[in-house]
């Protein structure tokens, strides 16, 4: 049976319906990674579904972009970002021109494929693509969605590597707003956001409130982690070093005050 257009998507043939019924995802997620290892070769497996796929329901369908999702992923955690770019881009183009470019399933494909231009190296390709996502994500789920806050981290990240602190620090300070909203002030995906914010500002030479950030997150990391946590010393050593080059840079800026008003005087009395 072959598949036909629904709402302007690309619809999953009937006996594939079915299959997913007798079949759940859970058991596939299951499966797929056992059969993987027994097979000695990921890769080569999860291309032969690409190519399964695609002879059963074309290279369309949400099943075959599925499939594609799963070998560039695998492609990624085997570093072959530039081979899964490739995949995920080719994967958007042919279900763009069946599906339209706002079409759902698509979203998280080109969220991968984001990901995959960062890891090749193309970050400003990255940061564009991924804040596309974020609109989209943000429109159809809400700012505070779980897919959504996904991608905006995911931003958030390529701001920083593209040194961007203004921007990557607004981004997180938004971040840490919306994960204390929805997971608490205290729950360690917000004290991470936290955390890097404060680098964002100690890039940003603002130091007050860098350290001001590095003090909450080695209080709430110190109370849930403990003193000697990895994580807690590396927050308090953050704290150290900024208030360390806060005084420094006050003790610049005091003397450099003292010098003009030195050169001033001096200028009057000649």
């Amino acid at each position: 049976m072959s598949s036909r257009r629904r709402g302007g998507q690309v619809g999953v043939p009937l006996w594939y319906r079915i299959l997913r019924l007798v079949i759940p995802r859970r058991f596939v997620v299951w499966a797929i990674p056992r059969a993987t290892r027994w097979a000695g070769d990921p890769l080569s497996v999860y291309q032969s579904l690409v190519g399964t796929w695609t002879r059963w329901v074309g290279p369309d369908s949400a099943a075959t972009l599925g499939a594609k999702m799963d070998y560039a992923e695998a492609l990624l955690r085997h570093g072959d970002a530039e081979v899964a770019e490739a995949e995920l881009a080719d994967a958007i183009a042919r279900r763009e021109a069946t599906a339209g470019p706002d079409d759902q399933a698509l979203c998280r494909v080109r969220e991968w494929h984001a990901v995959a231009l960062y890891r090749a190296g193309r970050v400003q390709e990255a940061e564009t693509e991924m804040a596309a996502v974020i609109t989209q994500l943000a429109g159809r789920m809400g700012q505070d969605a779980e897919e959504t806050l996904r991608a905006r981290v995911s931003h958030a990240t390529f701001l920083m590597e593209l040194s961007r602190y203004s921007d990557a620090e607004a981004a997180y300070r938004g971040l840490v707003e919306a994960k204390s909203r929805v997971l608490g002030d205290a729950h360690p995906d917000t004290v991470s956001m936290r955390e890097v914010r404060a680098i964002a500002l100690h890039r940003l030479g603002r130091m007050r409130e860098a350290a001001a950030e590095f003090d909450r997150v080695t209080a709430h990391r110190t109370a849930s982690l403990g003193t000697s946590h990895p994580d807690t010393e590396r927050a308090r050593r953050w704290h150290a070093a900024t208030l360390r080059e806060d005084s420094l840079r006050g003790e610049q800026a005091a003397s450099g005050e003292s010098n003009d008003a030195d050169g001033s005087s001096g200028g009057a009395a000649d």
